[in-house]
């Protein structure tokens, strides 16, 4: 599962010397959109995802290559950080155990969004 932190780098790497501006004008995205992608704080759908490959000027298959192989090195950059404390006395985690933590934080994260959809409206206290 990719995470949108990982996504988010892959829209910089892709983007360029290009601005957000003129990439989020060609993908017919808010600027304001566009830099909450980027920066990783919101997760496109799967159609925003297409018109923000589309802003970068590529197939939406390349952002998600992209996006994987930024997670990829994000990955094992923990896992060696993880070795090198374990030189010093710490345990180091399973590679194994590593990706599926991350996975299930990721799921975990998308069942807390659906309970907030899902969830009724709350009234305010009545007041005395």
């Amino acid at each position: 599962m990719l995470e949108k932190r990982d996504l988010g780098k892959a829209i910089q790497r892709l983007r360029g010397e290009k601005t957000q501006r003129a990439c989020a004008e060609t993908a017919r995205i808010s600027p304001s959109s566009w830099s909450l992608y980027e920066g990783g704080e919101r997760d496109p759908r799967p159609d925003m995802r297409a018109r923000i490959a589309k802003g970068l000027g590529v197939e939406l298959r390349v952002l998600e290559e992209t996006a994987w192989q930024i997670r990829n090195e994000r990955i094992a950059t923990e896992e060696n950080v993880q070795k090198a404390g374990a030189t010093h006395g710490e345990t180091a985690s399973d590679p194994m155990q590593h990706a599926i933590d991350e996975h299930l934080n990721g799921v975990a994260h998308h069942l807390r969004e659906l309970v907030l959809l899902l969830r009724p409206a709350q009234k305010p206290p009545l007041t005395p």
